[in-house]
């Protein structure tokens, strides 16, 4: 079985106050409540119509129609949040309450501040926190649940008489799953916490959308990944409509700094976008990301991963209509993870150039680079001639790698993770010699 997630297209501090902890949030039994948002209250208010903090537009994916609605009966199902278990009922819509709250104090503050140098340690904790809890409560993340459970079956249902290695999941089960996940975010949490945040304003005239599964994720590598440990990963959740939350991967802040100081060497419009990135990763102020600002991309990126609403202040979705009609999938998104059957090719990137490519994932940086030959007669790994000397040079001292991929017209053909490599010069070429570290594996 393969798996790709779907395409489209701060260090570590120590915190004096601490997250719940499963203990901390046992399940309470009493009044049940009925209304459950997956999308907070807090947050569509910031997309009301004329900032009323009652009313927003909705499209709907699936029918094509939009409608004016209140906030209190938006972004919410009756019992969302209440799973059945055992035949016993049990309410969790409770375990939202504190991170609920604690990320709208810090949602406030930066849109008063709009400056992430503002928020302290503290705060730091309970914005990430709300992120992952966001990630965890929408029904996209339990129609994957379920979605990929069915996917397992079906491929293993085609290997003859083989038991599947897990059980299909139904809606409780996705529910049940859901909760546990929610208790247990704190991985998610940390996973967010380690990136770089940005604030990103839109262009003059633009506005940003919000969804029923507002957090995102987008990588402009072509071999990156989706994933919140990926190289390279840009995750983006709208807070406001001239607001957006940005996680961006270290390395594109090391990258983005790398490039600035190039200076004149750069031409126009990079240099300029370059600087203005840099300034706002240091200075902690607003970008709006590029020149031709970035509500299209962004509001892009949330009509892609809704599973069925997008919320704005303005009744104008015409770019709602302009993606469903080049991509009509994108009406019924039931999971993030698309799955192969078993004994299928990897599937092939089109981000990627056609021909032979070496992609090293090293410990600070990434480096992609043409492959002349291959030599696959080794052991422990293999050999590659290539003449780009400038990057063998900056890879070979960004070690230990983290991964190694070779790629042929799109397609992963070999993937190492935990090596090392050396470079010999070879006439106008480079032999890069990449193995497997021993000492690593021994290690494990």
């Amino acid at each position: 079985m393969t798996f790709a997630r779907r395409s489209s297209r701060i260090g570590s501090v120590k915190y004096e106050c601490r997250l719940l902890s499963k203990s901390d949030e046992t399940v309470r039994v009493g009044t049940e409540s009925k209304k459950h948002h997956y999308v907070p209250q807090s947050i569509l208010r910031r997309f009301s119509i004329g900032g009323r903090a009652r009313h927003v537009f909705v499209f709907d994916k699936a029918s094509g129609h939009q409608r004016r609605e209140s906030i209190v009966k938006t972004g919410m199902e009756n019992h969302f949040n209440t799973v059945v278990v055992g035949g016993a009922r049990e309410n969790f819509e409770h375990l939202f309450d504190r991170v609920d709250s604690a990320f709208a104090g810090v949602h406030s503050r930066l849109l008063e501040h709009r400056n992430t140098k503002q928020i302290g340690a503290a705060d730091w904790l309970n914005l990430t926190d709300g992120v992952a809890a966001q990630l965890l409560r929408t029904k996209l993340y339990r129609t994957t649940l379920i979605a990929v459970g069915e996917n397992l079956a079906r491929a293993f249902a085609k290997c003859g008489p083989v038991e599947p290695p897990v059980e299909r999941i139904d809606e409780q089960t996705a529910r049940a799953s859901a909760r546990d996940a929610v208790l247990e975010r704190e991985k998610i949490r940390v996973s967010i916490a380690s990136k770089r945040l940005l604030l990103i304003e839109p262009e003059v005239g633009g506005e940003f959308w919000v969804s029923d599964n507002p957090v995102v994720q987008h990588n402009t590598l072509a071999y990156g990944d989706l994933g919140l440990n990926a190289r390279g990963i840009e995750i983006y959740f709208p807070v406001a409509r001239d607001l957006v939350l940005g996680f961006f991967c270290p390395t594109i802040a090391a990258r983005v700094s790398k490039a600035r100081a190039l200076g004149d060497r750069l031409d126009e419009p990079l240099k300029s976008q370059c600087a203005d990135l840099d300034e706002a990763f240091v200075t902690g102020r607003p970008t709006q990301l590029s020149a031709k600002g970035a509500s299209a991309f962004l509001n892009e990126l949330q009509v892609r991963y809704a599973s069925r609403f997008i919320y704005s202040a303005q009744n104008d979705f015409s770019l709602v209509t302009t993606i469903l009609i080049a991509d009509p999938s994108v009406r019924n998104v039931q999971s993030l993870i698309e799955g192969g059957m078993l004994g299928e090719a990897s599937s092939c990137r089109s981000s990627m150039p056609s021909g032979l490519y070496l992609v090293v994932l090293g410990h600070e940086d990434n480096y992609m680079l043409p492959i002349d030959e291959i030599d696959a007669g080794h052991t422990w790994g293999f050999d590659v001639l290539v003449h780009d000397g400038r990057t063998v040079e900056a890879m070979i001292k960004d070690q230990p790698w983290d991964q190694v991929r070779v790629y042929q017209d799109g397609r992963e053909r070999r993937a190492m993770r935990r090596i090392r490599g050396e470079a010999v010069r070879e006439a106008a070429r480079w032999r890069v010699k990449i193995r497997q570290d021993l000492e690593i594996l021994a290690a494990q």
